[in-house]
C-alpha cells in the first residue's frame, strides 16, 4: 500500500496530546491535552482548517464522544459528563474507579451508543484498573485488571472490539456481539513484537485493519485483521499517542503526539513534540458513532 508521509497540521507543545475525535457533520476536529486540562477544536472548509481555539473546563479530561446533538460527553476525574462547548458539564454517572490510584483515560462511543471508557494506574505498574460502559440506563464494570487501559474500537463487519493495555503492550480482541452489546472471549491481537514503542490510542479502518499509536516509537501501524503488519509509517516525534479519521471522506488521520516524559536535550530535539500531524491514507475510516440524548 503506498503511503504518504505525514504532514505537520498544527504545531502545539502539548504535554500529552490525546483523544483525537472528529465531528463528521460539521467537519471539526477536537482533541485534548490531557496534563493541561484543555480541550481543542478546529473547524474545516475541505481540507482547510481553521485556527484552532481552545477551552479548559474546571477539571482534568481523558477522552470525548460525540453526542446525537453535536455536543459531547467526556471522562472527567471522577464522572462522565456531558456538556457543550464552553458550557457546565452534567454528570450522567461517578466513575467506579479509585482515584487516588487510577485516573479515567481513553475512551468512544460504540456502536450500541454507549459510551466505553477505561482508567489506569496511576503508577503504571499495577493491573487494577476496571474498564466501563454507560448507556441505555446501565452502568457496569465489563473487564477489570488492567493497567492502562488505551486505544479501543470496533470492527466494521461486527464481529470485534479491540482494547489496548499499554504496560504489557498488548492489543486485546474480543468477540462482539452487536445484538446484546457484550464482549467476549478475550484473545491477544498483538503483543508488542510488531512495532517499537507501547501500544497506545487505536482506530478501525474500512478494511477492519488497525492502526495503532507507538508512544515510545515515533510511528503509526497498521494491522490486518490477522494481526499482520502492513504498513509503518515514521513521524518526526517520538511519544506518538492517538489518531482519528476525519476529512471530507474520512480518508486523513490525524494523529495526536505528546512532550510528556521528554528530558530537557529530547525536548529540544523534538521541536515538534506535542504537535498535531495529518496523514492521508487510502482506505478510509469510519464516522464517530453518537451518544443519544435522553429522550431519542
Amino acid at each position: 500500500m503506498a503511503m504518504e508521509s505525514p504532514r505537520l497540521l498544527f504545531r502545539q507543545p502539548n504535554e500529552l496530546g490525546e483523544g483525537p475525535l472528529w465531528d463528521d457533520q460539521t467537519q471539526t476536529l477536537y482533541w485534548l491535552d490531557v496534563l493541561s486540562g484543555t480541550i481543542w477544536r478546529s473547524q474545516f472548509v475541505g481540507s482547510e482548517p481553521s485556527p484552532p481555539e481552545s477551552w479548559a473546563p474546571s477539571t482534568r479530561i481523558s477522552c470525548l464522544g460525540l453526542r446525537t446533538d453535536g455536543s459531547l460527553i467526556g471522562a472527567f476525574d471522577r464522572e462522565i459528563a456531558v456538556f457543550s462547548w464552553g458550557g457546565v458539564p452534567q454528570t450522567l454517572v461517578h466513575s467506579r474507579h479509585d482515584p487516588q490510584l487510577m485516573a479515567l483515560n481513553d475512551g468512544k462511543v460504540g456502536p450500541d451508543g454507549a459510551f466505553w471508557f477505561g482508567a489506569k494506574d496511576r503508577a503504571h505498574q499495577n493491573g487494577i484498573a476496571p474498564f466501563q460502559r454507560i448507556g441505555a440506563g446501565k452502568h457496569e464494570v465489563l473487564e477489570t485488571g488492567l493497567t492502562i487501559s488505551n486505544g479501543l474500537d470496533w470492527s466494521p463487519d461486527g464481529r470485534w472490539f479491540y482494547l489496548t493495555d499499554s504496560v504489557p503492550r498488548v492489543i486485546w480482541r474480543y468477540r462482539w456481539d452487536p445484538k446484546t452489546a457484550t464482549i467476549s472471549d478475550r484473545q491477544v491481537f498483538a503483543d508488542g513484537s510488531e512495532a517499537p514503542g507501547v501500544p497506545d490510542g487505536l482506530a478501525v479502518d474500512a478494511e477492519g485493519c488497525v492502526w495503532s499509536a507507538r508512544w515510545g516509537g515515533s510511528q503509526l501501524v497498521r494491522l490486518s485483521p490477522q494481526g499482520e503488519v502492513l504498513a509503518r509509517v515514521a513521524f518526526p516525534v517520538s511519544r506518538v499517542s492517538s489518531c482519528i479519521f476525519g476529512g471530507p471522506d474520512l480518508k486523513t488521520l490525524f494523529v495526536t503526539t505528546a512532550k510528556e516524559d521528554l528530558n530537557q536535550a529530547e525536548r529540544r530535539t523534538e521541536v515538534l513534540a506535542g504537535s498535531v500531524f495529518a496523514l492521508e491514507v487510502p482506505v478510509p475510516g469510519l464516522p464517530a458513532h453518537r451518544f443519544p440524548l435522553p429522550r431519542e
